[in-house]
């Protein structure tokens, strides 16, 4: 009779085992959607990391008046280029306020498509049945405004490029305010960087584009 019982617990026990870890996880990882204009000042961190930049007929832009940090280790996915009234803009983070990429060697701050399982999980849920490629997404555009500070320390680009580089830096007012330093700039469709405008960027690499 014990032993019977024993063993009805025990089957119970696997059961209930089982159900947990059928139920309990997802293929895709946790995310931070992000399909608007910044209104005010945020800072993205590992507790909400990856963020996902969506595109289309939605522009993510950072304006003049605000400012975006983004901690250590965090990685911002990028949807892929979709269709919107006539023609496929380019997935882009737009820049005209200040941005602060604090990244570190040991933890940089990536900027990814949404494909690239490698860091931040599945975020797509889709396993391997999509991979990163060159031009998955557009770009991280650089228009700041006059008094707009960008700092961009420790950073990695990949994956992206589709309306030429990964990076891209518009009409820059007062050079001092743009700072680029240990930014690895890789597997752009196009260029790593495109500007019209000089700017200095200081223990850099580029490969792969």
């Amino acid at each position: 009779m014990i032993s019977s019982y024993l063993s009805k617990i025990l089957m119970g026990a696997l059961f209930t085992a089982a159900f947990f870890v059928l139920f309990s996880s997802s293929p895709a990882s946790a995310r931070t959607n992000i399909d608007f204009t910044l209104s005010a000042n945020a800072t993205w961190t590992m507790a909400g990391s990856p963020y996902v930049i969506y595109g289309g007929c939605t522009v993510v832009r950072v304006p003049s008046n605000v400012t975006l940090t983004i901690d250590p280790g965090v990685v911002v996915k990028f949807m892929p280029n979709v269709w919107c009234f006539g023609g496929v803009p380019p997935t882009i983070l737009s820049i005209n306020g200040n941005l602060s990429v604090n990244g570190t060697e040991d933890n940089p701050v990536i900027f990814t498509s949404i494909r690239d399982d490698s860091v931040g999980g599945d975020t797509n849920g889709d396993a391997t049945s999509t991979l990163p490629k060159p031009g998955d997404w557009g770009a991280v555009e650089l228009y700041p405004a006059s008094a707009s500070v960008v700092s961009i320390k420790h950073a990695k680009f990949r994956y992206g490029g589709s309306n030429t580089s990964e990076l891209r830096l518009g009409k820059v007012y007062n050079q001092t305010n743009i700072t680029l330093q240990n930014l690895e700039l890789s597997h752009s469709n196009l260029f790593g960087i495109y500007t019209t405008m000089p700017f200095t960027i200081t223990n850099s690499k580029f490969h792969d584009n």
